[in-house]
């Protein structure tokens, strides 16, 4: 039969009890104030990092197109790289048969390496057993031994027109990217056979124009062969028609092909020739802007013997 502690006995084992709870609760406190000093950092960090990501082109020094927001993820990229560790950081243990999970993803955007693609094109011929013989026919557009391909001329197309490269320019550009050797009078010819493969499309825009309700025109000088031509321009909200002729009066103006049909109003800077249009539409002068920087919008009288 065990008998009961004596005084001394629970003392020490009440003593021995308190050292343990003193040591632990230092513990704790300690894991406690290592805990919130982490979490302090973690919140500085993750407050650094909501400050960068709201940062944009109109809020901050970064320039225009540099706003990581305007790249968005891909569900569907086009190659995947894993990025694995082989051995463990922390014993060294091999970690090449080890499963791993997907911890953080990045994407790049970037081209493929350029290079052009060469088409061979083989005209057969068949010996019937009639004894007649029966060639291929090529496609149209092959026309020559070799030749350059629809995705090249729109390309150049693309850079002449658009971008406004010159012809040498753009010639380079073909040789740098695709290491193709292009001649000024080639890459000059894009704009005439470019013209001829958008002529229907020009005149679905030209109908588009001349029957809008209301359309800017304008014209302004330019020198095309070293004199002084004019290009002329009518234009609503999601059409524009351009046409370069010499003549800058109504006769140019018209050549254009659109104010011919149009009946709507037609805004303009009160230039002469646009108050006689065959069909004398309803006019107005365009907003101009003073000498002093302040615009000053001006009605002018619906010319046609009505009053604005």
């Amino acid at each position: 039969m065990v008998g009961a502690p004596t005084y001394g006995e629970l003392y020490r084992t009440v003593a021995d009890l308190m050292k343990e709870n003193k040591a632990e609760r230092a513990q704790f406190l300690a894991t406690v104030d290592r805990l919130e000093k982490r979490v302090d950092r973690l919140e500085q960090e993750n407050a650094s990092l909501r400050s960068r990501l709201d940062k944009n082109s109109k809020n901050s020094s970064k320039p225009p197109g540099s706003d990581g927001a305007s790249l968005p993820m891909t569900v569907t990229p086009d190659r995947v790289l894993r990025h694995e560790p082989t051995n463990c950081g922390g014993c060294g243990s091999s970690l090449r048969f080890v499963d791993g999970t997907i911890a953080a993803i990045r994407q790049v955007i970037d081209l493929p390496p350029i290079r052009v693609e060469t088409v061979e094109h083989q005209r057969i011929e068949k010996l019937c057993r009639c004894d007649t013989i029966t060639t291929g026919v090529f496609p149209a557009e092959v026309k020559c031994a070799v030749s350059y391909g629809p995705r090249l001329h729109a390309v150049g197309a693309y850079l002449l027109n658009v971008h406004y490269l010159p012809a040498a320019r753009t010639a380079a550009v073909f040789k740098d990217l695709f290491r193709l050797p292009a001649s000024t009078g080639w890459v000059s010819s894009l704009g005439q056979k470019t013209s001829l493969l958008l002529a229907d499309t020009v005149v679905l825009i030209k109908q588009a124009v001349s029957a809008s309700p209301v359309a800017h025109v304008d014209e302004t000088g330019l020198r095309v062969g070293g004199g002084l031509s004019w290009v002329h321009c009518a234009s609503t909200t999601t059409h524009s028609v351009f046409h370069v002729d010499q003549k800058r009066g109504i006769a140019g103006t018209l050549n254009g092909g659109v104010l011919q049909l149009f009946t709507g109003v037609m805004v303009h800077d009160g230039w002469e020739p646009y108050k006689h249009s065959p069909r004398q539409p309803t006019v107005y002068a365009t907003p101009t802007i003073c000498a002093s920087g302040r615009k000053s919008v001006k009605t002018a009288p619906r010319w046609g013997g009505r009053n604005g």
